[in-house]
């Protein structure tokens, strides 16, 4: 037991410490005069972005959202400060989990659910930094580009960001899924189903966390304070490690059902479509927001009785 969750710490070590390295040696390589010149790889980068903005943003709308919200990320390192941080710890706790409760993971298997919840909770974990951060303004003075070419359209501009979210950081981290659990179970079949079933649980949740979304991502003002998580954080809590159970649960039972698996994809995507139309009619009605108000609650005290 002693030697297995040591063994588990040293992993641990070893990527930060290669992850620490390799950030290193690419902000030594800034410095230098010769890592300004363009490099075959950053070419082959834009071109890889261009062409899946072209076949996933079809709209200029989307396609604005899209370039601006993913040269933010790149260039602010505000947001990836916050977004690394939400990472590290998602990823930390998942690896805590299974270092603390061994007997768990006895069997790396797919009906350990245990297992299959520590992918769920990264997935969780990146859906809520990717929506904390959105919320955080770069440069307030940037919304007047959106407020004078705003469109009719005004749904194309939260469908571009979602869009972009699946694009950049869902798909690589399924992919990412994928490989890990595809090393472990060696099976291609249960790893790419539960790859899959993570796609899926993350389309859900993009859709849930920006239901009647109406900002610019990094453009509008923003009022701390509304989640209220010093009382709403442990409940918070409690309801995200329900949910983890819960899916993890109706995961275990769809793998070993493949007519079920596909009952619960069309169920997904007819779910998912059912929240993007709500929400497209919803913008049809409502103008999106560059300055945000704070709620009465929160500027408001009650009277005395």
């Amino acid at each position: 037991g002693e030697t297995w969750a040591l063994a588990i710490l040293g992993r641990a070590c070893g990527a930060f410490g290669l992850a620490c390295a390799l950030r290193y040696v690419k902000h030594f390589r800034k410095t230098l005069e010769s890592a300004k010149r363009e490099r075959p790889l950053g070419r082959f980068r834009d071109g890889a972005a261009g062409l899946v903005q072209r076949l996933a943003l079809r709209s200029p709308e989307e396609r604005a959202i899209g370039t601006f919200f993913s040269r933010t990320i790149r260039s602010s390192p505000k947001h990836r400060t916050v977004l690394t941080n939400g990472l590290a710890v998602g990823a930390a706790v998942a690896m805590l989990s299974i270092v603390a409760s061994r007997r768990n993971m006895q069997a790396l298997d797919p009906a350990n659910t245990y297992f299959l919840a520590q992918s769920l909770l990264v997935v969780f974990v990146l859906l809520a930094g990717l929506r904390a951060v959105v919320d955080i303004p770069v440069a307030l003075e940037s919304n007047w580009v959106f407020r004078v070419t705003e469109s009719a359209a005004r749904s194309r501009y939260v469908t571009g960001l979602k869009k972009t979210i699946v694009v950049y950081w869902i798909l690589p981290l399924a992919v990412l899924i994928f490989l890990v659990h595809l090393w472990v179970w060696r099976g291609a079949g249960a790893a790419a189903l539960h790859a899959i079933f993570c796609l899926a649980v993350a389309g859900l949740g993009i859709e849930a966390l920006f239901y009647r979304f109406r900002k610019i991502p990094f453009a509008s003002t923003h009022v701390p304070g509304r989640l209220q998580l010093q009382t709403r954080g442990v409940p918070y809590l409690v309801g995200l490690l329900a949910l983890l159970a819960a899916l993890a649960g109706l995961e275990k039972s769809l793998l070993g059902h493949p007519g079920s698996f596909l009952a619960f994809l069309a169920a997904a995507a007819a779910l998912v479509a059912f929240l993007e139309l709500k929400s497209v009619r919803f913008l049809k009605d409502n103008p999106l927001i560059y300055d945000e108000e704070p709620e009465p609650a929160m500027i408001g005290f009650p009277e005395d009785a």
